[in-house]
């Protein structure tokens, strides 16, 4: 026992050992993925970094949406659904047309080169892929009065759907489909437990 006990003690303060300590210290300083603090200091299986990293890379939505016309658009977007101007630049690939209505970002893009529409006639799930998205509103019937007002389709009425809530399916007049969702006396919490899709009764 006395050897082996030499043995290790001998180990721990070898050169070669010391030397492997002091890079580690010194990757740690210049950064801390390197260092065994990012594997230890973890919550909920997830280590700090780790986490940090997540919430600034998932920080907000922009919504892009390809167009023929990006002013044309704009002002749908300004008079149906409250959005306001951020910007607007074009560059050799195209125009882009910010704006935004609270947390809700939408981009309007216009490439210099024409692009085919979308085949007329076809749904909006009728296939895979991003094709819709929902915008929080406070009165869905008022939502929907203003998109028709500047020229927006309505293509499924104001519905409740579950308790507290309410949605209806539009159009802008390019045929990009945006969903209406009033929701009332819900908690974000609630709101994300909730199993009933908004939009299942239009695509049953």
């Amino acid at each position: 026992e006395s050897v082996r006990g030499a043995s290790l003690r001998g180990f721990k303060s070898h050169p070669f050992r010391q030397s492997r300590r002091n890079a580690v210290r010194s990757a740690g300083r210049r950064s801390s993925f390197q260092t065994p603090g990012h594997l230890s200091s973890s919550v909920g299986g997830r280590c700090t970094y780790c986490r940090g990293m997540a919430d600034q890379m998932a920080a907000s939505l922009e919504a892009g949406i390809v167009v023929r016309d990006t002013e044309a658009l704009a002002a749908f977007y300004r008079a149906g659904l409250g959005f306001t101007d951020v910007s607007s630049m074009t560059f050799p690939q195209g125009t882009v047309h910010r704006l935004r209505n609270g947390d809700a970002r939408l981009k309007l893009f216009a490439p210099s080169t024409p692009t085919a529409p979308r085949p007329d006639g076809s749904s909006w799930s009728a296939q895979l892929g991003f094709s819709y998205a929902a915008l929080h509103v406070g009165d869905a019937d008022a939502a929907a009065a203003a998109v028709v007002a500047a020229g927006g389709t309505i293509l499924h009425p104001v519905t409740a759907h579950r308790p507290g809530a309410r949605y209806a399916l539009i159009a802008d007049p390019d045929g990009n489909v945006w969903e209406l969702l009033e929701e009332s006396g819900e908690s974000e919490t609630q709101r994300e437990n909730t199993s009933t899709p908004s939009v299942s009764d239009a695509v049953s």
